[in-house]
């Protein structure tokens, strides 16, 4: 029975399942093509030559990407106690100053190490094997270790003051006028041997130099005298006159101390004074290792200065060159004590990750969130503790029945999600996030890898997960159905073995919904997930693969709008490249896009010589194409050569003919018509150095289409494969749009490859026009002649010309043996 089967596009990418349970539209193989829903599959864009770092040693590397605006947008680069800036808009390295040096950049892990995130001209860098730690530095202490006020409330004319110091009574007699009561009463114990007493108003300042205890009173009440040493049960008892610097707790509630805080007293006059001022809240004075962060642990900043060039140092509030950066040091303890106010949880810890969620910078640590003061991205310290304030820090832990090291955050809509390596988390806390508000809950429990950052697009969060030797990744977004709950759903399930080793670093570009995985076990590679949705329907689910030759391992990749920017690092040295997913994106003056990784805009010409601002890597070969589209034949290359050299003699490769070219200065092919085919190279009529060409690496794309089974429609929906009977392919034919080149090779099993070539050629055809490159869609049909599940077909195009497939069909002949009937 002879009839065909359609694949209505090749858009869908790899699957692992078996032939008989994938889609038509999966295939067994994709290198080096790129799904579009609007283009079909196309061969990929190819990666743009940037700039050489400089950098020549191999070593682990970490890379973060400052995108601080459409004109200045840079590379960081971190290893080997180095950290280097390069700015990715004008191609060059930038001054980065380290004051401090870069003790903090140690370790031999740094593509595991480090976590940045960029606020405005700030970047944050935090070494996650460093364990935070305090100073030693003890709270400010009161003027003296042994004191106390005395404080003459009423007015009396008469009556005696009673002060007693230990056991000891001292007595004065009460006068109309309470500052000179006071003056007479300091007088009188300033006399005592060991005591040291002081009056301003009404107020009466003691010291002595050992500990002492004291009490006062008077004749007709109690409401006439107090003393202060140390404590006060409410802030309105205390007076309006004291010794600077004085400090007294306010004790509350004596049964609790939770509402306990502190408060200093600040003269408007002379510091040190005794007079009048204002008693301002403090911290619990002389606590041990308790005021401020030891900056040489805690994460460090990069700083843009004013001048373009970058600094590297502690956030210790310590200015460099004439630059000011008091406000760029972490906050010291201000208020309370290790009651009131404890230290950060994240102090004797390391800090895990690092983000930035509703103006708030953000730690975590152990299985704590730790969030600054609100708009105060330096501040873990509360201001007060009189009241709690909506601005105050956040210290919250996850609760969970096991033990739960929180990896990662990724703020997502009004919600923070949190990953440790087996559950997930919801950080909740309203429009307005405040240390009342805020709650932790859990949600899922998956694994999650963690040294790969999930990372967020739209309402979802890609995040991936361990799977033996092998890496998969899931989709993470809130439940259609049931409110804040969160669903994760595989998004590699037909592809479970695809991806070598862990995902070490995910990019994603909301643009295109397409995402960029790294993984640990081919460093030389890509792996990219194309996905289209409508309304809830996922109509496409495409993994493929982007590869960019052996001599090359990917360092770190991120997007910038549709542009990913990769460092990699080669024999040569680490190179920054670009490599744009932009539809309909052609080159300045032509309608497509010359197809050479490491391209190069018309570099350095001198007569036939081609010098390169890199040296050649082994495993592929340098082409030149002309920006007419014209195929340049070159003749000489050599691994680890800047130059190569372009032939001034052609060999035509269909016949075999030598085409000589007359003796010139410059490479000047003529119009060389004696040539008897041009299927290869095509023509040059100009000077090689008068022509604007490209320049770089060429690839293959390559398309594995999966073996051809019947299936027919069962009454439920699905399909049912049909096993009955021999299915022999016939013919293949591909439509295809907007095509220079691609050849298709069948190899049945067991036998030899036949290959058929399509070259954009059409005798009579419209676009065969001289001097230009002929651009053709239509159909294009092939001999198969093989069994369907004992033949593999390819789709190759290593060319620097485009092509797009759009659909295929596959002419066969079922022979079936039985009839099928329906039951």
């Amino acid at each position: 029975m002879l009839t065909t089967k359609s694949i209505p596009n090749l858009i869908n990418g790899v699957s692992q399942q078996p032939d008989s349970l994938r889609y038509a539209t999966q295939c067994e193989a994709q290198e080096n093509a790129y799904p579009s829903i609007v283009e079909g599959l196309t061969k990929r864009l190819p990666t743009e030559h940037l700039m050489n770092t400089g950098i020549t040693a191999t070593g682990k590397t970490f890379v973060h990407t400052i995108n601080r605006d459409t004109t200045e947008r840079y590379s960081l680069v971190i290893r080997d106690e180095s950290i280097k800036v390069f700015d990715l808009e004008n191609l060059n390295e930038e001054t980065v100053d380290t004051p401090d040096g870069v003790t903090y950049l140690d370790t031999s892990n740094a593509d595991t190490a480090f976590r940045a995130v960029t606020i405005a001209d700030v970047t944050y860098i935090v070494n996650t094997e460093t364990t935070v730690a305090m100073t030693t530095d003890d709270t400010p202490s009161s003027v003296n270790t042994y004191e106390a006020l005395i404080f003459l409330k009423q007015a009396k004319g008469s009556g005696t003051y009673t002060v007693t110091v230990d056991t000891v009574a001292y007595t004065e007699a009460a006068t109309a006028d309470l500052e000179s009561s006071a003056t007479d009463l300091a007088a009188t114990l300033d006399a005592v041997t060991g005591l040291t007493a002081t009056s301003a108003g009404s107020v009466i300042y003691l010291t002595k130099a050992t500990d002492f205890t004291i009490s006062a009173s008077f004749d007709e009440g109690t409401e006439y005298i107090e003393t202060f040493k140390g404590t006060a049960q409410k802030f309105t008892d205390l007076p309006t006159f004291a010794r600077d610097g004085v400090i007294i707790k306010i004790e509350g509630d004596p049964t609790d101390g939770i509402d306990d805080y502190y408060v200093k007293f600040v003269t408007t006059g002379a510091a040190a004074s005794i007079g009048e001022g204002t008693w301002e809240e403090c911290a619990a004075p002389a606590l041990n290792d308790s005021l401020k962060f030891d900056a040489s642990t805690m994460p460090h900043i990069l700083i843009r200065q004013a001048d373009s060039t970058f600094v590297f140092k502690k956030a210790d509030g310590t200015d460099h060159d004439t630059y000011d950066y008091s406000a760029f040091g972490w906050g010291e303890r201000q208020v309370g004590d290790l009651l009131t106010e404890p230290n950060p949880s994240f102090i004797g810890e390391t800090i895990n990750d690092m983000f930035l969620f509703k103006n708030r910078l953000g730690f975590l640590a152990g299985e704590n969130v730790i969030m600054t003061e609100a708009g105060e991205f330096f501040n873990f310290w509360r201001t007060t503790i009189v009241d709690l304030l909506d601005t105050a820090p956040i210290d919250v832990a996850v609760a969970n029945r096991r033990v739960s090291i929180l990896r990662h955050a990724i703020p997502m809509v009004e919600n923070l999600i949190l990953f440790s390596e087996d559950a997930q988390f919801v950080l909740q806390g309203g429009t307005t996030l405040t240390p009342k508000t805020v709650s932790i809950a859990p949600t899922t429990a998956y694994g999650c890898l963690r040294n790969c950052d999930p990372v967020s697009v739209g309402s979802s969060i890609f995040f991936a997960f361990d799977r033996g030797d092998y890496s998969g990744v899931r989709e993470y977004y809130p439940s259609p159905t049931v409110e804040d709950m969160f669903e994760g759903t595989e998004i590699s399930a037909h592809v479970p073995k695809y991806m070598t080793g862990n995902i070490t670093k995910m990019s994603v570009a909301s643009h295109e919904n397409v995402l960029v995985c790294q993984v640990a076990g081919d460093t030389d590679a890509v792996y990219v997930y194309n996905w289209y949705n409508q309304g809830t329907e996922r109509l496409q689910s495409a993994w493929h693969k982007f590869s960019f030759g052996t001599d090359v391992e990917v360092l770190g990749t991120d997007f910038i709008d549709t542009d990913l920017y990769m460092v990699v690092q080669r024999t040569q040295g680490v190179f920054i490249e670009k490599m744009a997913f932009e539809l309909g994106k052609a080159d300045t003056g032509a309608s497509y896009v010359s197809l050479l990784d490491r391209r190069v805009d018309t570099p350095s010409t001198t007569d036939k010589t081609i010098t390169l601002p890199y040296e050649k890597s082994p495993g592929r070969d340098i082409e030149v194409i002309t920006k007419a589209g014209v195929r340049v034949p070159v003749s000489t290359q050599t691994d680890g050569s800047a130059t190569v050299v372009v032939k001034d003699t052609l060999n035509d490769v269909d016949d075999g003919a030598s085409i000589t070219e007359t003796a010139s200065t410059s490479v000047d092919y003529g119009d060389l018509t004696t040539a008897t085919s041009t299927a290869d190279y095509g023509l040059i009529t100009d000077a090689l150095d008068s022509v604007e060409f490209y320049v770089g690496e060429g690839y293959e794309m390559t398309y594995t289409f999966s073996d051809i089974t019947l299936k027919q429609q069962t009454q439920t929906g699905g399909y049912a494969v049909i096993a009955d009977g021999r299915v022999q392919l016939r013919y293949g034919n591909i439509i295809f749009a907007d095509t220079g080149f691609f050849q298709v090779e069948v190899t049945p099993d067991y036998r030899d490859t036949s290959t058929h070539e399509f070259t954009g050629r059409i005798l009579g055809s419209g676009e065969l026009v001289i001097g230009s490159v002929p651009f053709e869609s239509g159909e294009y049909r092939f001999p198969v002649f093989s069994k369907a599940d004992q033949v593999a077909i390819i789709i190759k195009n290593d060319t620097p010309l485009p092509s797009a497939m759009m659909s295929a069909e596959f002419e066969l002949n079922w022979s079936p043996r039985t009839k099928r009937i329906g039951l």
